[in-house]
């Protein structure tokens, strides 16, 4: 028999209340958000692992969607677009979490929101999109 030892168990866990958890949070109402526009809602920076996204969100007008995923600062390929969600409904307000697994960030990368489906016209207080990200920061 073998026994194994994770990368993982080597590392330094960290003893606070809550250790080195932080949350983020990015919102932004899209009045007359055009298809395949995108909005930056949140920066995060290398060495950060993402361990739980959730979507909150108006209702932003029938048949709008949303895709919730990464994207390098520095413009170079790596995370996802849709990392965390691909066309979530945004028609209802609704809260949803992400079934994503944990994410560590190579580069420093910002949370973005593609809109999709139909164009966002809604007017009001209702029409919002919001991402709440929690994260550890683990140094680069």
């Amino acid at each position: 028999m073998v026994a194994f030892v994770a990368p993982s168990n080597l590392e330094t866990q960290f003893s606070g209340q809550y250790g080195n958890a932080a949350v983020a949070t990015g919102a932004y109402s899209p009045n007359a958000a055009a298809v395949n526009d995108t909005v930056k809602l949140i920066t995060l920076y290398a060495g950060t692992k993402i361990t739980g996204v959730r979507l909150c969100n108006g209702a932003n007008g029938a048949t709008t969607t949303v895709d919730l995923g990464l994207q390098n600062c520095d413009g170079t390929a790596g995370p996802s677009l849709t990392q965390f969600f691909a066309l979530q409904a945004t028609s209802a307000a609704a809260s949803s979490v992400s079934a994503s697994r944990p994410v560590m960030l190579l580069k420093d990368a910002f949370v973005v929101a593609t809109f999709k489906g139909a164009t966002t016209s809604v007017a009001g207080a209702g029409n919002y999109i919001e991402a709440i990200v929690d994260y550890e920061f683990r140094g680069a």
